[in-house]
C-alpha cells in the first residue's frame, strides 16, 4: 500500500529557503511559492520550531522577497534574526572572558 504525503505550500517553501546559494530555478521556484503560501502564521510557526526562522528571513530579505510577506510575519522572522544576532554576541563576549581567564591560569602554571 502505498501512502502520498502531502507536502503543505508553506513547507515546500521553508525548505527552500534552507539552503545558502540559490540557483535561478530554485529562486523562480521561491518567487512562486511566496506568492501561493496562504497561511503565513503556519510558515513563520514552523520555521521558528525548526529553528531557522533567521535563516529564512535573511534569505527572503536577500532576493527581496519580504515585500509580498504580510508585515507581521516579516517582523516575526526579523525578530529572530535579531535574537539570534544578541545571543551570539553574548556568547562570543562570555567565550572571550574564558579565554581570558584560562589564558592568565596557563601563564601562572608554565611562565
Amino acid at each position: 500500500m502505498k501512502t502520498e504525503v502531502k507536502i503543505r505550500d508553506e513547507e515546500r517553501l521553508l525548505l527552500e529557503l534552507c539552503r545558502l546559494e540559490f540557483s535561478d530555478e530554485h529562486l523562480k521556484k521561491i518567487g512562486s511559492l511566496t506568492g501561493i503560501v496562504r497561511d503565513w502564521n503556519y510558515f513563520s510557526t514552523l520555521a521558528n520550531v525548526h529553528g531557522v526562522a533567521a535563516l529564512a528571513w535573511h534569505n527572503l530579505e536577500r532576493h527581496h522577497l519580504l515585500s509580498v510577506i504580510p508585515e507581521g510575519v516579516v517582523l516575526f522572522l526579523r525578530g529572530t534574526l535579531m535574537k539570534s544576532l544578541i545571543r551570539n554576541a553574548f556568547n562570543t563576549e562570555s567565550m572571550g572572558e574564558v579565554l581570558r581567564l584560562l589564558n592568565k591560569r596557563i601563564s601562572k602554571l608554565f611562565y
